[in-house]
């Protein structure tokens, strides 16, 4: 009884006197009282009873509760771990995606790193080769000065105009083929340098220009270094010209009309921006102004365009034949 309560102990004692006093009446043959004692201690007994049940029904309704809070806990928990389980393959997802991007980096870098040793490479070969025209260019312009002492200072070469090597390969052909007259296809600094070789071997020069801005400039170097009893400057507007069905935009034949007996042909003009092989009409045009040993030249023979130019100009009469390549981009052909 030590764990009773206090109301425990005192139900239990009242219930033990009533007990006793049932006895009692009843070995003193007084039922009334023995029946009185039983009446109260079922009383007591029913009560207690209800106690019992409300107690056992207070204990279910705690336990249905605290099952209840047991099953929000676990699914607290559950999901909790789904949660966790969720974060976990985020991680794992977005752990994989990093990797993928470093490798991807890795690579970007890799070929990074290729594309600028090529880039590298590549321009130090344009170095070295840039390094050996300029190389050629200077001693190129060191021969021709060594050739020729000019009157006055000479145009620049290079950029539009002829190079000192392409210079000096015009300058070499005229002094082997001493040409008596010499047709320049496109006026310029080559104007005045051809100037100088044709008057050199008692020669005659005649410049063709389609712009009457850029003559009047040629007119001006020449007299400057006193060519004009030597060299002139014609102005010849550009016109649509037809050959074997093919339409040109070249020089007005009218240009030429008093020329014959040509030894050499400098072809820079026109413009490659006036047409498909713009440079084409210059052989079939003369050919027939032509002298026996006419030598032609061809400037930007480099280009694919000039490569078909002169491709062509070997198939047609008079029977051109290019000489082997030897300074500079142009192609020199003699006839057959």
């Amino acid at each position: 009884m030590s764990g009773w309560t206090t109301r425990q102990r005192a139900g239990a004692a009242v219930v033990a006197v009533l007990a006793a006093a049932a006895v009692v009446a009843a070995v003193l043959d007084a039922p009334s009282v023995a029946l009185a004692a039983v009446a109260l201690l079922a009383a007591i007994g029913f009560a207690a009873s209800l106690q019992l049940r409300r107690r056992i029904a207070e204990l279910q309704q705690r336990q249905r509760a605290l099952s209840a809070d047991t099953t929000a806990l676990t699914d607290l928990v559950v999901r909790g771990d789904r949660r966790a389980e969720r974060v976990l393959a985020e991680l794992a997802d977005d752990r994989a995606a990093a990797l993928d991007r470093h490798r991807e980096l890795l690579r970007e870098l890799a070929d990074a790193r290729k594309a600028e040793a090529a880039a590298v490479k590549r321009l130090s070969h344009h170095l070295v080769r840039h390094q050996r025209d300029q190389t050629r260019e200077v001693e190129a312009l060191l021969q021709l000065f060594q050739e020729l002492t000019p009157r006055a200072p000479m145009p620049s070469s290079g950029h539009w105009a002829l190079n000192p090597t392409e210079l000096l390969q015009l300058w070499s052909v005229v002094s082997e083929a001493r040409p008596k007259l010499v047709l320049e296809l496109g006026s310029g600094t080559s104007s005045v340098w051809l100037g100088y070789a044709v008057e050199r071997v008692g020669g005659r020069l005649v410049s063709v220009e389609h712009d009457a801005a850029y003559a009047e400039q040629s007119r001006a170097q020449l007299a400057r270094h006193g060519l004009t009893g030597t060299a002139e400057v014609r102005v010849a507007p550009l016109r649509e010209v037809q050959l074997s069905g093919e339409t040109y935009t070249w020089y007005a034949p009218e240009a030429f009309a008093d020329l014959s007996d040509i030894d050499l042909v400098s072809v820079d003009g026109p413009p490659g921006a006036t047409g498909p092989q713009a440079r084409y009409p210059a052989v079939p045009m003369l050919a027939e102004r032509l002298s026996p040993d006419a030598v032609v030249l061809l400037d930007d023979a480099d280009r694919d365009d000039e490569q078909e130019i002169i491709r062509r100009w070997c198939d047609l009469p008079p029977g051109l034949v290019q000489a082997p390549a030897t300074l500079g981009h142009i192609a020199v052909l003699r006839r057959r």
